[in-house]
C-alpha cells in the first residue's frame, strides 16, 4: 500500500466509509462528534457535519 495523501480532519477517527462511486470519504471523528466529508479527487475536506458525541457509524444507501 502507498499513501498518497494525508488529510487532517482532527482527532480520535473511527470510521470511513466511501461513496458507491468512490468520489467522497466520509470520516467520523469522536473527538470533534463530527463528520468530515472529503473530496477523493482534490484530497480536501468540503464539508464538516456536526452530529453529536462520539459518532460510531455511517451508512450510504443508494438511491
Amino acid at each position: 500500500m502507498t499513501v498518497i495523501a494525508t488529510v487532517q480532519v482532527g482527532n480520535d477517527l473511527d470510521v470511513v466509509t466511501f461513496t458507491p462511486d468512490g468520489k467522497f470519504a466520509y470520516v467520523t471523528v469522536n473527538e470533534d462528534g463530527n463528520v468530515s466529508v472529503i473530496d477523493v479527487k482534490t484530497h480536501s475536506v468540503i464539508a464538516t457535519v456536526p452530529v453529536g458525541s462520539n459518532p460510531k457509524g455511517i451508512a450510504i444507501i443508494p438511491t
